[in-house]
């Protein structure tokens, strides 16, 4: 698979929704894309556990990465994680043949 999906999903409110599983169903089914998706999210561990099909990969964030470098409302340390994806995705094996990896929001799906 030459192509993945990237989709961030932080704060309280994003684990509590429904949000994450619309899109990635919306996707799947819409899109017609079966390749990897990957979610980088701040969300227990749990929240995410057997929701998903065995093409998604949910990573953990890093804790050093959710310092807020700004000063903002908060948001702006979710932000930065778009300038990270590729960090994220590079130390997973399963994704070295991926050459193009799109970012989307979860919420324009």
């Amino acid at each position: 698979q030459k192509q993945a999906v990237a989709l961030l999903s932080f704060g309280q409110d994003a684990a509590e929704s429904t949000l994450l599983e619309r899109c990635v169903l919306s996707i799947r089914r819409r899109g017609d894309f079966h390749g990897p998706v990957v979610i980088i999210t701040d969300a227990p561990s749990a929240r995410y556990l057997n929701v998903f099909d065995e093409n998604v990969i949910v990573l953990k964030n890093r804790e050093e990465d959710m310092k807020d470098y700004f000063e903002s409302d908060g948001s702006m340390k979710y932000r930065r994680f778009k300038t990270l994806i590729l960090e994220y995705i590079d130390n997973i094996p399963e994704l070295e043949s991926v050459e193009w990896v799109y970012y989307l929001d979860i919420d324009v799906i």
